[in-house]
């Protein structure tokens, strides 16, 4: 009896902490709406977490004038990365923790914000 009871005692603790990890998990996605000065720029941001893994994407079209060169990418207002404009007019950036890359905690109010180099918002959005 008493085995059983140890038994039962571990299956009900495992499914406690499975079910912890299973809400852990997150996977948002926001759309970056354009600025006034970049009304035609369209985006997006995806957020996933995990565990330990964290991943953020953010991308944004619409730019072929700035082919070529650089936007900057804010989370939270810091900088955290910046991508090229590809000659299609695309900014993308994709990093993860798994790949050693730095990538933000993400939470509700979380905000995303490109910009030109010289800082003119292109487009941005909340989490």
């Amino acid at each position: 009896m008493r085995r059983f009871t140890m038994i039962t005692a571990i299956t009900g603790a495992l499914a406690l902490i499975a079910t912890a990890v299973a809400i852990a998990a997150v996977n948002w996605t926001i759309t970056l709406k354009p600025s006034t000065s970049w009304p035609k720029a369209t985006g997006s941001s995806q957020y996933q977490s995990q565990g330990s893994q964290r991943e953020l994407q953010v991308e944004v079209e619409h730019l072929k004038a700035l082919a070529g060169q650089h936007v900057n990418v804010f989370v939270n207002g810091s900088k955290w990365a910046s991508p090229a404009v590809s000659s299609l007019g695309i900014a993308q950036v994709d990093k993860n923790t798994d790949r050693g890359q730095s990538v933000p905690t993400i939470s509700h109010g979380s905000t995303v914000r490109v910009r030109t180099t010289s800082g003119t918002l292109i487009a941005g959005g909340t989490y």
